[in-house]
């Protein structure tokens, strides 16, 4: 066996080995807009908790964990009604929110209609 050989054996076992950890280790995630907070109650009470990636003020756009969603005109931020405009300038990214999707908008691009700041 040649050094050549014995190297390509050594970089595939470390490399196959490297990749079955990766793929095989439980992940442990936040929940996503794929799995709704309160089991159990099937889409009847849609409330996430996610970072806050990405704010686009003038698309009335979000991105928390990676996920693209659209925010209401009027939203209910922390239990009062604010105006899209004035919550923009609030939210900032990295922070971690709390918020709820309008009733049938997993389906289609998800609409943020509640948002809470206070995340246990």
């Amino acid at each position: 066996m040649n050094f050549q050989t014995l190297k390509s054996k050594y970089t595939i076992t470390v490399t196959a080995t490297w990749l079955s950890f990766c793929l095989a280790s439980p992940v442990m995630a936040e929940q996503t807009l794929q799995s709704p907070a309160t089991e159990g109650q099937e889409f009847q009470q849609q409330i996430y908790t996610g970072t806050l990636d990405r704010v686009d003020a003038e698309q009335r756009q979000l991105v928390i964990d990676d996920e693209l969603v659209e925010v209401s005109t009027v939203i209910k931020f922390n239990g009062a009604n604010w105006s899209w405009e004035r919550l923009a300038s609030e939210l900032d990214s990295g922070k971690r929110i709390k918020f709820e999707l309008a009733p049938g908008s997993i389906n289609s691009t998800p609409r943020i209609i509640a948002i809470d700041s206070e995340v246990d």
